[in-house]
């Protein structure tokens, strides 16, 4: 038995032929490439616009030359390609392809050019401004798949909605009122060429407080209540609203106020409440008046359960000492004719009890004025009177007249 080596060094295929003493067999082989030395990578073309694909071709070899069938792997570094050799670019610029088989590689440069201007437009259609903060929009060109192309010279403008804003030849925006304005990049070469953003303008943090009630009334009674808001206008006048302002009283020993604004009066006197938010700030002052109490007289012995004179009438037959007793009504003057009312003669008005009776009815007008007071002194503040009036000019007559 014999046995010999065949090294291929070209692809293809030979017949192997074996002699012996007259004797002879062959057999075909086949000759392949197997190890990858070197790739040869090319294209219909080194340049692609923007959005356009090309085909790239790869073929690898060994050290002798042979084509060596094996799978390739592909890379770039813009764009994208395929496991074919298929490229894509949205964008602009070079793109550095790389194929790979095996320790061989190949490398390929690529650019990509830009496509035409097709659009301007603004990073979102939307934007929210805070009045008196400055803006810079900044619009970009594109071309038909999106990507960035050289922005032309722009003019701006503002539509004022309802709101009001200023604007410079650069771009920069301030609001001044709340509302809304459209803003406008146009291209100066072509008009219609330009991209919009609707911008909303908000109130600026509160500059400005005012403290506010619901009635409108700023005057309440020992042991009441009131619920105050604070309001707040930003520099520019624009109503921001109700605000968690903080809260404060000038005496707690007359008012104290709670954290979301209610007022709670303990004792008659003045008091000023305070509101403040960051920097903004605003007092008011509050009077409270005593509790809406009238008087009324009760026989003595009769303190630990005050009722009121308008109950049923005592009649008084011998000299009694009243005493005022204080409690909620509008009743005085009836209080008053109850007693009067008493009768007998062996009562009130019999000759015996005159000085008594004289005494009596000192104390009801007392409490009668008492209570007269205490409402005209309210009906005072919730009314005021008016400017009097300016008085009249005479004119002079003759002596026909009187």
């Amino acid at each position: 038995m014999w046995s010999n080596e065949i090294y291929g060094q070209r692809a293809g295929q030979v017949i192997v032929t074996a002699l012996l003493s007259g004797f002879s067999s062959s057999i075909t082989l086949t000759v392949t490439g197997t190890i990858p030395n070197y790739i040869s990578l090319t294209s219909s073309s080194k340049t692609v616009l923007a959005g356009e694909g090309l085909q790239l071709n790869a073929t690898v070899y060994d050290s002798f030359g042979n084509s060596v069938d094996t799978t390739v792997s592909w890379t770039t570094t813009l764009g994208s390609i395929n496991s074919t050799g298929y490229f894509l670019s949205n964008s602009a610029g070079s793109a550095g392809i790389t194929v790979r088989a095996g320790e061989a590689t190949a490398t390929y440069n690529l650019t990509v050019t830009e496509r035409e201007l097709d659009h301007l437009a603004f990073g979102s259609p939307l934007f929210t401004a805070r009045a008196g903060q400055y803006y810079t929009f900044v619009a970009q060109a594109f071309d038909e798949y999106g990507n960035n192309v050289p922005t032309p010279a722009l003019r701006y403008s503002v539509r004022q909605e309802s709101g009001y804003a200023d604007f410079t030849t650069t771009g920069i925006l301030v609001g001044r009122k709340t509302g809304t304005v459209t803003f406008q990049a146009q291209a100066e070469s072509d008009a219609n060429l330009y991209a919009t953003v609707l911008v909303t303008i908000i109130p600026d943090r509160p500059s400005k407080l005012e403290i506010t009630t619901r009635n409108s009334k700023y005057k309440l009674y020992e042991g009441s209540g009131l619920s105050l808001t604070a309001e707040g206008t930003d520099q520019y006048g624009n109503p921001i609203g109700a605000i968690s302002a903080q809260w404060s009283t000038s005496d707690s020993n007359v008012a104290t106020i709670t954290s979301d604004g209610v007022l709670h009066a303990t004792n008659r006197g003045t008091v000023i409440v305070t509101a403040t938010y960051d920097v903004a700030t605003t007092s008011r002052s509050f009077t409270v008046l005593p509790s809406n109490s009238y008087y009324a007289l009760v026989p003595p012995g009769t303190l630990d359960k005050p009722r009121p004179i308008y109950a049923p009438a005592v009649n008084v037959t011998a000299p009694s000492t009243f005493v005022a007793n204080a409690f909620n009504t509008t009743n005085a003057t009836a209080a008053a004719a109850t007693v009067l009312g008493a009768s007998g003669s062996t009562g009130l008005f019999s000759a015996q009890n005159a000085a008594w009776l004289g005494a009596l009815l000192i104390l009801i007008a007392v409490a009668i004025a008492i209570s007269y007071g205490y409402g005209k002194e309210q009906a005072i503040q919730e009314n005021p009177p008016p400017a009097p009036a300016r008085p009249p000019t005479w004119k002079p007559t003759d002596g026909n007249n009187a």
